[in-house]
């Protein structure tokens, strides 16, 4: 449970709220928060237009790498699927 907070805390939106899962590429994480930086500097100074796009693109690639994790945690279960199914036929 401790590791599952630490992970919260560090992922949030990005880490999936139920079952086994993947944490996100350190890379992409990354990225989303320059995004959001440089969306709250142009809010703060007023480039709304600026700060629209950057909230786009922001959730352009939150979107994307939620579906990598959910794509990720198919496989893995449909490979667990397979492994257990390959047991019982032995």
């Amino acid at each position: 449970m401790q590791l599952y907070e630490s992970d919260k805390r560090k992922y949030g939106a990005l880490l999936p709220k139920t079952g086994v899962y993947f944490l996100p590429d350190d890379k992409v994480i990354g990225f989303l928060k320059i995004l959001n930086m440089l969306r709250l500097k142009a809010e703060r100074s007023e480039n709304y237009t600026g700060a629209k796009i950057m909230k786009q693109k922001f959730d352009e690639f939150s979107r994307a790498e939620q579906q990598r994790q959910e794509q990720n945690m198919r496989l893995a279960q449909e490979k667990e699927l397979m492994n257990i199914e390959g047991a019982q036929k032995a």
